[in-house]
């Protein structure tokens, strides 16, 4: 009876030691995972925070509706087309699958360039020559210009507007620098995009398929 009730009280003695240890073990453990749980929020949040791009530059005469133009979606895919009538060539679409990496300095080279606190208003309206298109949404933001081509940065400095029509002048540049070589890696797979005595209408005249 004495060794019983020896028993108990010791048995009691650990309960009553280790249920505040289960306690805290079992806060930690509940903390733990809020703090996952909210990190992984963030993380889920930044990754699905909305991000498109489209630039479109063309025109209509001889060879009838000439014009590239490249799409980066939100969900990472990288889109293109071009529309050559020249020789009687056949539109290229490729598509391709960005990095991460590829998609975040996409995002820093439009955040670095200030584009997003520009607007068209004053930069000239597109004409026979050409058309530009330019659509970005960020996060909360969004903007959809429309402008002629610009042949060089005479063009620009000649406008209404030289600082915002030179920041657009340069972010395009950059773009095209981004995109090209993903492009290229798509070669192989198609015939050349450009006739090398063909000038597309681009903005700046450069082939943009590497």
């Amino acid at each position: 009876m004495q060794k019983r009730k020896g028993k108990v009280l010791y048995l009691l003695h650990i309960c009553l030691y280790i249920k505040p240890v289960c306690v805290v073990i079992t806060k930690r453990i509940r903390e733990r995972r809020a703090s996952e749980a909210m990190a992984g929020n963030e993380q889920g949040l930044q990754q699905q925070q909305e991000f498109y791009l489209r630039y479109y530059v063309g025109h209509k005469g001889k060879f009838g509706h000439e014009f590239l133009e490249f799409e980066f979606r939100p969900d990472g895919k990288l889109r293109y087309a071009n529309n050559s009538n020249y020789k009687n060539d056949t539109m290229i679409r490729k598509e391709v699958f960005l990095t991460p990496a590829a998609l975040r300095e996409c995002r820093r080279i439009i955040a670095d360039s200030e584009i997003m606190k520009e607007d068209d208003n004053n930069w000239p309206e597109p004409d026979r020559v050409g058309r530009q298109e330019l659509e970005i949404v960020m996060g909360n933001e969004h903007i959809s210009f429309t402008t002629s081509k610009i042949g060089s940065l005479v063009d620009v400095q000649s406008s209404k507007d030289p600082e915002g029509l030179r920041i657009f002048y340069y972010l395009v540049q950059d773009l095209n620098a981004l995109c090209s070589p993903h492009i290229a890696s798509l070669q192989d797979q198609a015939h050349p995009i450009l006739e090398p005595e063909y000038h597309l209408v681009t903005p700046f005249n450069i082939n943009l398929c590497g």
